[in-house]
């Protein structure tokens, strides 16, 4: 399935308030202890297959199939604790606002920023193991990151982007507190 059907799929423009089918709740963070929805397992499925394949088996065995973390562990013989903490990355960079953007726009994108975004993004690599895995200069890639952002930004007012690992964050405001400093 191409990234562009996932992303129609998985709700089309419904950035503004939410993202669809996934409430405020669930994007802040996953319980893997609680139920959910048919419909909002759907679309965390659907988004996961722009996943690679390794993370997309993962969350497919444990949000499909039902398998508890601790019984994928002890089939993978890793600790149940550090996969919880995978599932619940997984779980929120797909259900983030800047991975649905990604998969909607980076059919227009540039080469490089495609593979940029994709190993940033989609892939959850940070900037420099991307700027090594792709075999481009750390700057490239944050000046791809940089481009991305703006463009986020500039189709979706009023949302933040939160880049990979917090990487690119927006310039600060100047403080509008007075200070009161003890200088001549």
């Amino acid at each position: 399935m191409r990234l562009l059907d996932i992303a129609e799929q998985s709700g089309g423009n419904g950035l503004a308030v939410g993202v669809a089918g996934v409430t405020a709740n669930q994007q802040r963070g996953w319980d893997l202890r609680r139920k959910r929805r048919e419909g909002e397992l759907d679309v965390l499925l659907r988004r996961a297959e722009a996943l690679p394949k390794q993370d997309r088996l993962f969350l497919e065995t444990i949000l499909r199939e039902g398998k508890s973390t601790v019984k994928v562990a002890g089939l993978m013989q890793t600790n149940p604790r550090a996969l919880r903490r995978r599932a619940k990355r997984l779980a929120r960079r797909l259900c983030s606002h800047e991975f649905l953007f990604v998969i909607r726009e980076m059919g227009n994108w540039p080469p490089t920023r495609r593979r940029v975004a994709e190993a940033c993004v989609i892939e959850g690599k940070s900037a420099r193991q991307a700027a090594a895995d792709l075999r481009i200069t750390f700057h490239t890639v944050r000046r791809h990151i940089e481009a991305m952002a703006h463009a986020f930004e500039a189709a979706h007012p009023g949302l933040p982007w939160n880049a990979p690992h917090g990487f690119f964050r927006a310039p600060r405001q100047a403080s509008t507190i007075p200070t009161t400093g003890g200088g001549a």
